[in-house]
């Protein structure tokens, strides 16, 4: 016959198992404290490296006002073509058909002092990183070939001498359409181009990094890692040089990161998990059921907050443990408790709507729906939560987990414990006894003045008792000698 410790080993990994497999099966069909929100992606490894970025630009301010003049001569000869002579109505048409790229080769002139202002032409490249990434602010072939390309577009339009001629030649027309297209588009792309690098070299001079030049950085051999996405940027100084600009960066690259899913806490009637902050987190990793908190700062200066990092915080056992197979009961009493105001819904990584608190009206497809919150609401059709100071409004999902509501599995017993169990974790959390120290100073005065009243009274009585015995003695005493004084004084005569 087997004995009573060996059916317990048995018994108690057939409950881990089961207990495994419910909450891998989503709380066997129904949820308790904790729901999964979202991905949270922590650094686990991390190192810093040090870049010299180098700006430059192959092409000078003299030549760039020289391609521009080119240009507004080119618009001279556009204006002086003859079958645009007075009075024609080609002329009303297209005379002034280039003013969007002759004003836009006004603002490149501006464009071009103000970017090369930004430059000192009187200092060398000096970097102070080994690490030196250099990239061309301009493509001078850009300019270059663009001038060209309507170079040629505009010799296309020659050859005729008249109107008529003009409109009645199609080949003609439509090269006139499409030098006036390009010749816009072109200019306005060369304006575009040189806003975008002045405001990204006065990005770099505030000391930020600018996000358009992410792309270009992360080229660098230097910057060898798994999660370019969470680096993290930090522009040192910054430095105009000759037909450019040094900016020395300070980046923090992740070489190793883990995706762990965040957890949520579940109100219930205003009362869920202690532990959930900004900085602190529930969380569990990928495929585990263990469930830690954890404390998260993005502090450092090579941590993007995006990526944080991550340290274990302690649960009691009982707690953790109670997490980890979902028991309703060692939660509540392994696990703190506290008082929250959570959103009255919040979308879930398997796109559920939890839906918690009070005050508030739902609709599902423009139907009211009458349910005790908490619970998850899985469906294809709009949701529309409503409380007294909000609105918010989920658009339908084509493709829902499944059309179907999900309850929690605590008891209203278990609830009211819970509700018990927040009460006092509250308390002994906020209680302060410098706070009530009067309070208390005073209740101890009520109950000690009684106490040293009645034992003055007391005292008093006693006294007053001690002094009448002391006079009876003395009267007792002084009448006992009189009558022996008397009764010798007899004996005397005699």
């Amino acid at each position: 016959m087997p004995s009573l410790g060996g059916e317990k080993k048995p018994l108690q990994l057939a409950k881990l198992i089961i207990g495994i497999l419910c909450i891998n099966l989503y709380f066997c069909n129904g949820f308790t404290f904790l729901a999964e929100k979202s991905s949270l992606f922590v650094e686990t490894k991390l190192k810093g490296v040090r870049v010299s970025l180098q700006a430059t630009t192959e092409i000078s301010l003299l030549d760039a006002k020289a391609k521009i003049q080119t240009l507004e001569d080119m618009i001279g000869v556009y204006k002086a073509l003859p079958y645009f002579a007075e009075g024609s109505t080609l002329k009303t048409k297209y005379e002034n058909a280039l003013e969007p790229g002759s004003n836009n080769l006004k603002t490149l002139a501006k464009l071009y002092t103000q970017l090369y202002s930004l430059t000192d032409p009187s200092k060398t490249a000096k970097t102070a990183s080994s690490c030196i990434f250099k990239y061309s602010m301009l493509d001078k072939s850009a300019l270059v070939e663009g001038v060209k390309y309507l170079q040629g577009k505009s010799m296309e339009l020659s050859g005729v001498t008249t109107e008529a001629a003009m409109k009645a030649d199609t080949v003609k027309m439509g090269a006139l359409a499409n030098f006036i297209t390009a010749f816009n588009s072109i200019c306005a792309d060369w304006v575009h181009q040189i806003a975008n690098v002045i405001g990204e070299l006065d990005t770099l001079e505030s000391l930020r990094f600018p996000d358009s030049l992410k792309g270009k950085i992360e080229m660098s051999s230097c910057l060898t890692g798994n999660g370019h996405e969470f680096e993290k940027i930090n522009v040192i100084s910054t430095s105009p040089i000759s037909e450019g600009f040094i900016a020395e960066l300070d980046i923090g690259v992740p070489t190793e990161f883990k995706e762990m899913t965040h957890m949520v806490p579940i109100a219930y009637e205003g009362i869920g998990l202690k532990g959930e902050s900004e900085k602190t987190h529930f969380v569990k990793d990928i495929n585990s059921t263990v469930i830690k908190l954890v404390n998260c700062t993005s502090d450092l200066i090579w941590v993007d907050e995006k990526a944080p990092i991550c340290s274990d915080l302690e649960l009691p056992s009982l707690c953790r443990d109670g997490l980890m197979m979902d028991n309703i009961d060692n939660i509540i009493k392994g696990c703190q408790f506290t008082y929250l105001n959570p959103p009255n819904a919040i979308r879930l990584q398997d796109e559920g709507l939890l839906i918690q608190g009070e005050n508030f009206t739902l609709k599902e497809g423009g139907h009211d729906i009458y349910l005790p919150a908490p619970y998850i609401m899985y469906t294809d059709k709009e949701v529309i939560v409503k409380g007294l100071t909000f609105e918010l409004t989920f658009p339908a999902l084509t493709t829902p987990k499944s059309k179907s509501i999900l309850k929690s599995r605590l008891s209203q017993l278990q609830i009211f414990n819970l509700q018990s169990k927040a009460f006092w974790d509250h308390l002994y959390a906020t209680f302060d006894i410098h706070e009530h120290i009067d309070w208390i100073a005073i209740l101890a005065e009520i109950i000690i003045f009684p106490i040293a009243l009645c034992g003055l009274c007391l005292g008093i009585r006693k006294g007053v008792n001690y002094r009448n015995r002391r006079r009876k003695v003395d009267i007792y005493r002084r009448r006992n000698n009189q009558h022996e004084s008397r009764a010798l004084f007899g004996m005397s005569r005699r």
